[in-house]
């Protein structure tokens, strides 16, 4: 091709505008067929220079050849987000979705959401009695009561993580957002329903005897290593020892209740069903579970840093104390989690019953004679074992 034919070919144009090259006029490279090309895959030579001035541009209006096919095709395709398909939801659950920071961050952004909901709502009272009376705002924060409603700003645990999958789904029914975090039956058979209700059930008591042995072990090494009583020297921070003490029976019953309904399903949801799946599609198993343990344990434990002003030592003391415990029954329930393929029936019931027998042994610690203590602890055992050859039994037959 001379430069005749070249400055021939520069203003051969198509009804709608277009140049109609078949070949670039510079290197004679064969062209895709790319509506408005901009550029030369071979060569660089910019088109859109071209189309203006009718002319073969100066060397400084040129891009390195390869800059067109990088920005225009692979780059577009791999960004494109595919939505999942209602009967891919199940094997879904084992992709990676979201990244390590999301599968940190919306989860402990939604506890200080839940945290900020609360406090404006304890200014909201102060603002309504129209004064800030120490005396009765501690009265109302150590109430049972107090507990039982301000544990329904947990349903922002469910809430945000709920919406924000959405975005993944083709079809995103609440149905199928909550399978997407494993919070579904749908899978399930009556025999497979009750095989999970048994894990549950059995776990959530031999739960509350892993978090007694793991809290034995802590005390005996704490004693060993600073010399004191842990027991009778600590300073108690249990939440459930604070609004226990005085409860009545029928506060009692609701506590269980807001444990079994609210507590449970809404941390399983947002700690295993969204950080963990996602911390363990990103990082692997063991990681997953332990980063998602660690978070749990920790958050749950931010209330003793008040004692960190009265006394470090004692701070220390109380942390080691508390924080083992909670990492046991938070590695219990990880890993049943990832045994379970990522449903958090099983889960959710373990945590739950955990929370509402916990919460009936420290009533019961204050309330009741030894006696009664102990057929409580009989009784559950009991319960237990039953639910484990249950499952056993479902599982062989």
């Amino acid at each position: 091709m001379n430069e005749n034919d070249k400055s021939e070919d520069l203003s051969q144009e198509s009804p709608e505008g277009e140049i109609s090259w078949s070949f670039c006029p510079r290197c004679g490279e064969k062209l895709p067929k790319v509506k408005k090309i901009k550029y030369c895959t071979n060569c660089g030579l910019d088109f859109e220079y071209l189309r203006e001035h009718k002319e073969i541009p100066p060397s400084e209006y040129e891009f390195e050849p390869g800059y067109y096919p990088e920005e225009s095709y692979e780059t577009y395709y791999s960004q494109e987000q595919v939505k999942i398909e209602e009967d891919q939801i199940e094997e879904a659950r084992n992709t990676k979705l979201w990244s390590t920071f999301t599968s940190i961050l919306l989860p402990l952004g939604a506890f200080i959401a839940m945290n900020a909901f609360l406090i404006v709502a304890v200014l909201g009272v102060i603002f309504l009695i129209g004064s800030l009376n120490l005396d009765f705002l501690m009265d109302l924060m150590s109430s049972p009561w107090f507990l039982i409603i301000s544990s329904l700003a947990e349903y922002l645990f469910i809430i945000i993580p709920i919406v924000f999958v959405g975005r993944y789904l083709k079809k995103p029914t609440w149905n199928n957002r909550f399978k997407l975090l494993g919070f579904s039956i749908d899978k399930f058979d009556q025999k497979g329903l009750m095989k999970e209700i048994s894990l549950g059930l059995a776990f959530g008591i031999g739960g509350i005897f892993i978090v007694a042995i793991t809290s034995t072990i802590t005390e005996l090494i704490l004693e060993i290593a600073f010399g004191i009583n842990i027991v009778q020297e600590s300073t108690s921070t249990g939440e459930v020892d604070i609004y226990i003490t005085g409860a009545t029976f029928l506060e009692l019953i609701f506590l269980s209740l807001i444990m079994i309904l609210v507590v449970g399903p809404s941390e399983e949801i947002i700690f295993r069903g969204f950080m963990q799946r996602g911390l363990i599609n990103n990082l692997g198993k063991t990681t997953g579970i332990i980063i998602t343990a660690l978070i749990f344990g920790s958050i749950h434990l931010l209330g003793i840093f008040m004692v960190l002003l009265i006394s470090p030592i004692e701070f220390l003391i109380n942390f080691i104390y508390l924080f083992f415990p909670y990492l046991s029954i938070s590695l219990l329930l990880g890993y049943l989690c990832y045994w379970r393929e990522g449903n958090l029936i099983a889960v959710t019931i373990l945590h739950g019953v955990y929370n509402a027998f916990t919460v009936v042994l420290a009533f019961l610690a204050y309330n009741a004679p030894m006696s009664g203590i102990i057929i409580f602890i009989s009784l559950i055992s009991v319960i237990m074992a039953v639910c484990f050859f249950l499952y056993y039994f479902l599982e062989k037959s």
